[in-house]
């Protein structure tokens, strides 16, 4: 927020001499270990629902607490400096752990209405949000502004066709975030819905084998950390495809081992190698 350099209209870098990175990369995965080592001592006591608040029974707040007010003020400060996109992902991050630790219905249901209500409240109270999202509802009220990005990439998308234009024959350079938000839209262009499917497809078999190795582990804390991971790699996956298909808002994140991006590619590369380290601990034993 003090040294902070503006990009895309976030203001998530910084700049160290020769190198530019996102703080809040290298944060997801400090962040997926913390949560789990608090969650691998305390699952048993978020079990347990001695607290009541009106109608609804909650874990003690001694122990609850702790993860609202981690969680509060991630979401604040993702605001704040408007990254939306990694905001979304440290929600889900935490929620994903949490249902891992505690297998509760209603925790899972719970989850989802603070995001709802979260989101309501991000909308009325900043207007960059509000922004965002009625160029999502409507992004040809202002197509040479804030739609123009989202039109061209829905244009490059659909003239796709079944096959594409081919590798090199389409227009990504209309796209002003095509390196590094919208490669999907170029990609799909080129290759069309065969290609949009086959690269999906391999998404969801790394997806898959995450997962399992994250499964395979014989400890707590391996397990959540695994989980974690795979579920940050679903969830960065999910909302950059959906955005790129005008499913849910645009947000600024890549997706993983595909867009450019520095911080972003090394964070990545870091949790497929956290989860190869988690498979080949669990074949040993």
């Amino acid at each position: 927020l003090l040294w902070g350099v503006e990009a895309g209209g976030a203001k998530s870098w910084l700049v160290l001499g020769p190198v530019r990175f996102q703080p809040s990369e290298p944060a997801k995965i400090l962040y997926c270990l913390g949560i789990a080592g608090y969650l691998t001592k305390k699952k048993e006591l978020l079990m347990v629902r001695g607290w009541r608040l009106g109608p609804v029974k909650l874990p003690h707040p001694a122990y609850l607490g702790p993860l609202v007010l981690v969680l509060a003020l991630t979401m604040l400060l993702m605001v704040v400096q408007r990254d939306l996109g990694t905001a979304l992902l440290f929600f889900g991050l935490l929620a994903c752990q949490f249902y891992v630790a505690a297998p509760r219905l209603d925790y899972l249901l719970g989850g989802l209405l603070t995001l709802i209500l979260g989101a309501v409240a991000a909308y009325r109270v900043f207007p960059h949000v509000q922004a965002r999202i009625d160029i999502w509802l409507n992004p040809w009220a202002s197509p040479q502004a804030g739609g123009f990005q989202v039109i061209q990439s829905l244009l490059a998308i659909s003239s796709g066709g079944i096959l594409g234009a081919g590798l090199g024959r389409g227009y990504p350079q209309i796209i002003p975030a095509v390196t590094t938000d919208l490669t999907f839209a170029a990609w799909t262009e080129e290759t069309g819905i065969a290609g949009a499917v086959a690269l999906i497809s391999l998404y969801l078999l790394l997806l898959e084998r995450a997962f399992k190795a994250a499964l395979s582990s014989r400890d707590d804390f391996t397990l959540l950390v695994g989980t974690g991971l795979a579920s940050l790699l679903a969830l960065q996956s999910l909302v950059i495809l959906a955005g790129t298909l005008g499913l849910v808002p645009l947000t600024g994140v890549t997706l993983p081992l595909f867009n450019y991006g520095g911080s972003s590619l090394v964070t990545s590369l870091a949790s497929v190698g956290f989860l190869l380290k988690i498979s080949a601990e669990a074949k040993e034993a």
